[in-house]
């Protein structure tokens, strides 16, 4: 999508972080250029969790660095649970269109949304330059048939030849999917509302379930209601306790897993190379913006996420009350 060989020490990205980490870990290691798109919490009380189209337009105009010919976004977002409005994404694409960027749109989370009219459309479908990403692994909770897809606007002939080299690539290392998975992949979508209603129950019981404990224990996290997705990324007040070792005591001491959000502190890469500043202009990962610390990530996805929540609740009250 952003071009080949030594051009791409030039070539700068723009993707939402946090995130899954192949979505600018792959930029980095390419020798692009990556700037974070950060979220923001909201002061109003809520303490919402929101990516601002004036940080990406900023971003986007920023007069000190190559012109961006990619943006990587996520929505509903892991881990924060983010979702833009759908007046919000008109905006992020209008800025696209005037600046010829491309959009790569992970919608891995996509039919996971709290309200279904809060669901934005495909980016395939929205953007002419527009690359959308799904599969059968969140909204359909079927992850053992490893299969997915990638489906791209119409008209773009820089799409097209990207994508011819996607098939050859394919070609030269995994030829086809195993026939069953592809199978069961064709039955699962031939019922996809109801697996997709099945997921979102589950849900949206693992939800409530986490609401409860975190409304419990508001003395020890900061907690907001995500719209979407199946993650949330709240707070710990208590000062002085970072997130890694608040989760290293979760699991060791009730089994309870949950992903520290200092895994997230800095964009991906050679932190601790010479090359770094050389990959990345003149700013380097420690200048990277940080939305983690302090932070950490909780699925409730699970059907045993309400057993999950129960086990937590019961350690932080002995806890607190050995205190």
């Amino acid at each position: 999508v952003i071009g080949g060989g030594a051009a791409l020490q030039q070539q700068r990205v723009i993707a939402t972080f946090p995130g899954y980490q192949s979505l600018t870990e792959v930029a980095v290691h390419l020798g692009c250029a990556v700037d974070a798109w950060t979220p923001r919490v909201d002061d109003d009380g809520t303490r919402a969790v929101h990516f601002d189209v004036d940080d990406l337009e900023a971003l986007i105009r920023r007069d000190d660095a190559a012109q961006a010919k990619l943006l990587v976004i996520n929505f509903p977002h892991n881990p924060t649970g983010c979702m833009l409005s759908k007046g919000e994404l008109e905006r992020v694409l209008a800025l696209c269109r005037e600046f010829g960027i491309v959009v790569f749109s992970d919608e891995m989370y996509r039919g996971l949304e709290r309200k279904e009219e809060d669901r934005l459309p495909a980016i395939c479908d929205a953007y002419e330059r527009g690359v959308s990403l799904s599969g059968m692994s969140k909204v359909f909770g079927m992850p053992g048939v490893r299969q997915g897809w990638l489906c791209w606007g119409e008209g773009d002939s820089q799409l097209d030849e990207c994508f011819d080299r996607v098939l050859e690539l394919k070609d030269y290392t995994t030829i086809c999917s195993p026939g069953p998975s592809e199978i069961l992949t064709i039955a699962g979508l031939r019922q996809k509302e109801r697996l997709m209603d099945r997921c979102r129950v589950i849900c949206a019981q693992g939800l409530e379930a986490i609401e409860k404990v975190m409304a419990k224990h508001e003395d020890v996290f900061s907690w907001y209601e995500p719209p979407g997705g199946s993650t949330a990324f709240p707070s710990i007040k208590l000062p002085d306790t970072k997130a890694e070792k608040f989760c290293e005591l979760a699991v060791s001491e009730c089994g309870v897993l949950l992903l520290p959000g200092e895994c997230y502190d800095v964009l991906p890469g050679p932190r601790d190379t010479q090359d770094a500043a050389k990959r990345n202009g003149d700013r380097n990962y420690e200048d990277r913006p940080s939305f983690g610390s302090g932070r950490f990530r909780v699925g409730y996805g699970r059907s045993n996420t309400a057993e999950a929540a129960t086990v937590l609740d019961e350690w932080l009250t002995k806890v607190k009350n050995s205190m």
